[in-house]
């Protein structure tokens, strides 16, 4: 969560609804982080919720000794399993309550590392996701070449390729889609392009479902991030984050 600059907190505001204040503290924790004062211009904070009431951030969980930190996704609980692009490792972290505020996660202090084999400075792993019923990660390597990968969480943490993403460019980000069962065919992947900003949908073992999808994004924006919503009665809907600061909502038909 990073301070926004005016004209982009407007544009979300106007796209997305209401916005929340960053507490004084937190924004200074904030931009002291910041290499470009401009980017820190200020200390609004946009948010998205399905839920009533107002928003605001609950904490903020620096990261100590973590190589370079791309994705993110839950796991059970508090627990929670971050993607690494330069060492490939996916590790397991627990968060602190929320109650406390937040406070620092040192790599450390993971539960657990697992090493995919991908880690690369300029195209190592990216974006990861989890399907509880198979106790198993999906996760991207960026590029040259781009690929969709499985491994399971438990040792031996056997690993398949999936798929060769050849259609649509790097990829970034990467959501489970619970279905029917475990691998079966009811379940999905949402796959998403920071290059040619498109999502892809796509069965488990690797096959697509359909044409991309064209995001409605400016050209110089680069999509990173992709995350289902809960499947509750009604259309199908994720939300995708592009870089510098856009959030989106994108809905199937009723």
């Amino acid at each position: 969560y990073l301070p926004i600059s005016p004209h982009i907190s407007a544009y979300l505001e106007a796209q997305m609804g209401e916005c929340g204040s960053i507490p004084p503290h937190i924004s200074s924790y904030l931009e002291a982080q910041i290499d470009s004062p401009a980017v820190a211009t200020s200390a609004r904070a946009c948010f998205f919720l399905q839920a009533t009431g107002e928003p605001a951030l609950a904490a903020v969980y620096p990261l100590t000794n973590f190589v370079d930190t791309e994705g993110v996704a839950l796991l059970r609980g508090r627990a929670v399993v971050l993607s690494e692009e330069r060492s490939g490792a996916l590790v397991e972290v627990t968060l602190p309550a929320v109650s406390s505020g937040g406070g620092v996660i040192d790599r450390a202090g993971a539960s657990k590392v697992h090493q995919t084999g991908y880690g690369d400075p300029s195209g190592g792993v990216e974006g990861v996701t989890y399907s509880p019923e198979e106790d198993a990660f999906y996760f991207l390597k960026e590029k040259a070449p781009s690929l969709v990968l499985r491994m399971d969480r438990q040792p031996p943490n056997a690993k398949r390729t999936l798929a060769t993403v050849t259609s649509v460019g790097d990829v970034a980000g990467i959501s489970h889609v619970p279905g029917a069962g475990p691998g079966t065919d009811g379940d999905r992947l949402l796959v998403i392009s920071d290059k040619s900003k498109q999502v892809l949908l796509m069965r488990p073992d690797g096959t697509l479902v359909g044409p991309p999808l064209a995001l409605s994004v400016p050209s110089k924006s680069k999509p990173e991030g992709i995350s289902i919503l809960p499947l509750d009665a009604g259309p199908v809907c994720f939300l995708t984050f592009s870089e510098p600061a856009i959030l989106q909502k994108y809905c199937g038909p009723e």
